[in-house]
């Protein structure tokens, strides 16, 4: 397992250098890979997911629905 998390950490690095180079539309899927790649070594390292953004996932889904609540 750690060797895989090591993996997953230089390709996160490598995910960040290339956002500095990268055209805006790239940016966002660079974006989304890097978030994926830490959520995963969140998981790998604690054995836990990241509260955090699925809270906060949750609440964009809940504002973007709004309209059907009222």
């Amino acid at each position: 397992m750690q060797n895989l998390v090591q993996e997953y950490k230089q390709s996160l690095k490598w995910v960040e250098e290339a956002k500095d180079t990268a055209s805006d539309e790239d940016k966002v899927y660079l974006g989304s890979m890097a978030s994926d790649l830490r959520y995963a070594l969140e998981w790998m390292q604690t054995g836990r997911r990241l509260v955090i953004e699925e809270e906060l996932r949750e609440e964009q889904h809940i504002k973007s629905n709004s309209h059907l609540i009222h």
